[in-house]
């Protein structure tokens, strides 16, 4: 493991492209000190980590030379950072003044010049020097084995990348999903623009056993492991689906390069839009009128065996509502009876999911990860993404996803639309199709997966601190409302109207999911 880093930067350009970089690298609590001779680079640095982090190439970035720290924040910052300049301190003591250490509890801190102020600058974080003039070269180094391990892992993504002839690209940030994997836009002049995996953003961060014990027993995809994202998408694409284009992968890198489907999804100013939402529809019948594989297959032998949508996994999940959501947030911690009674209500419907036919199941299968291709024709126009947890389960999940989107306002005449167009599709296919089987399926699996969204939705903002999921818990239980009017059901209705209170709670914050 690394605890430095050397880059060449031959001009001012490779100067800006490598401040962008660092800016991935950063993150709250980080102190990345920049140290060289006049003249060295080290305000096109921070100019260039700054702007990035604003997404913004042409902020306004003042030197703080004579005003010492200059605060950056707001929307359109990913976190709040400092920008100091130690050269004109008269006495290392006067740092105390400029109010960093205490920024560095909820904010980024650079520092030019850290040799005129005190030492514990240097000596924590990150520190990086400019040498040479004529031949610019910057060394990073990292204190501490966290640290170590980041620069470690930002070394074998530069390399990775490098190896994809991508070495000097733009490198951008772009907001992922709840899970620890992370995502950039990668843009280069004359160029196809990319999207990089980095399955392993956190290597500083061990994963609970529990959070493994959970991930396997409800059949999650290894956050590191990228063979399910790669295999997957490969068998998409050679069924006609529209799922990312692999450009380059690498499972010791754990890194994976693949098509940018750009910034149009089914919805538009978060309001779904029917045609899309149809197309959506007959991608699904078209999966489901043609048998897939247990092995998905992808280039250079890389392969993944997807896991059966299992009766423990369906109750692992629905049972995060119990602990996460009503003794979480509601505060109401569920008594030995009213946990047996939960198990029992959801034992019925669970056997006739238990029964159901099974296909390939996208699993997440809703607004976020359908993009709208308007250039190609037919169902290539919707882009999946975000497939790697695909399983095989009930032909009704994927359905349930899509109609009952956990982050859009999916309208009852919209619903029963889309509802008709898939079993109407389905009736076509097959005359044999059981219309009444899949509407009980289709309220089973929808009860049960608002009920694990309820729940992880609660863990979101309790543990990992992003409350703005809690704005979706209404609209989660209005879905939920509209299952539990099936027969199939009334069992757990009962037990949700006894022990449930009507009102949800949405609790504070407003961020973005």
């Amino acid at each position: 493991m690394n605890a430095s880093l050397t880059v060449a930067l031959p001009d001012e350009e490779a100067t800006r492209r490598f401040g962008e970089a660092l800016a991935l690298l950063l993150r709250p609590g980080d102190c990345l000190t920049l140290s060289g001779p006049l003249g060295a680079g080290k305000t096109t640095l921070a100019r260039a980590i700054l702007r990035a982090l604003a997404n913004d190439e042409r902020l306004e970035v003042p030197s703080p030379t004579f005003t010492l720290v200059q605060p950056y924040a707001g929307a359109s910052f990913r976190f709040p950072v400092l920008h100091s300049d130690f050269y004109r301190l008269q006495s290392p003591d006067d740092a105390d003044e400029l109010g960093l250490d205490d920024a560095l509890e909820s904010s980024a801190v650079l520092v030019e010049w850290p040799e005129k102020g005190p030492s514990r600058y240097s000596e924590t974080g990150f520190a990086l020097h400019l040498s040479g003039l004529d031949q610019r070269q910057a060394m990073v180094l990292a204190h501490g084995d966290d640290n170590r391990r980041r620069l470690q892992r930002f070394a074998d993504l530069r390399q990775f990348l490098a190896g994809a002839g991508l070495g000097d690209a733009h490198r951008i940030f772009l907001q992922g999903d709840a899970s620890p994997r992370a995502y950039e836009s990668i843009r280069r002049d004359g160029h196809q623009r990319l999207v990089l995996l980095n399955a392993d953003a956190h290597p500083d961060r061990a994963v609970s056993a529990e959070r493994k014990a959970y991930m396997e027993l409800v059949h999650l995809a290894p956050n590191e492991d990228i063979a399910p994202v790669v295999a997957i998408a490969s068998e998409l694409n050679r069924r006609g689906l529209s799922s990312p284009a692999i450009h380059a992968f690498s499972r010791a890198a754990k890194a994976v390069l693949f098509e940018d489907f750009g910034a149009e999804y089914v919805v538009i100013d978060g309001e779904p839009v029917a045609e899309r939402y149809e197309v959506a529809i007959d991608v699904l019948l078209a999966m489901h009128a043609q048998p897939w594989p247990e092995l998905a297959r992808g280039p250079e032998g890389v392969s993944h065996r997807l896991p059966r949508y299992s009766r423990q996994a369906l109750e692992v999940e629905a049972g995060l509502f119990l602990h996460k959501y009503l003794g979480g947030l509601m505060g109401r911690e569920p008594t030995p009876i009213q946990r047996a009674g939960f198990a029992a209500a959801w034992r019925t419907p669970f056997d006739q999911l238990e029964s159901a036919a099974r296909t390939w199941t996208l699993f997440d299968y809703h607004s976020p990860n359908l993009h709208w291709l308007a250039a190609r024709r037919g169902i290539a126009r919707i882009g999946l993404i975000d497939t790697q947890d695909a399983r095989l389960g009930p032909y009704a999940y994927d359905v349930v996803s899509l109609i009952q989107d956990a982050r859009v306002d999916v309208g009852e005449e919209l619903q029963d639309s889309l509802l008709a167009r898939y079993i109407s599709g389905r009736q076509a296919q097959d005359t044999s199709f059981d219309d009444a089987g899949f509407t009980a399926s289709f309220a089973i699996c929808g009860a049960q997966r608002a009920t694990r969204i309820l729940g992880v939705f609660a863990r979101l903002a309790a543990q990992d601190g992003k409350p703005g999921y809690l704005r979706h818990i209404p609209r989660i239980r209005r879905y939920l409302g509209r299952c539990f009017l099936h027969p199939a059901l009334a069992d757990i209705r009962r037990w949700f109207e006894e022990n449930v209170p009507p009102s949800p709670v949405t609790g504070p914050g407003s961020g973005s999911s």
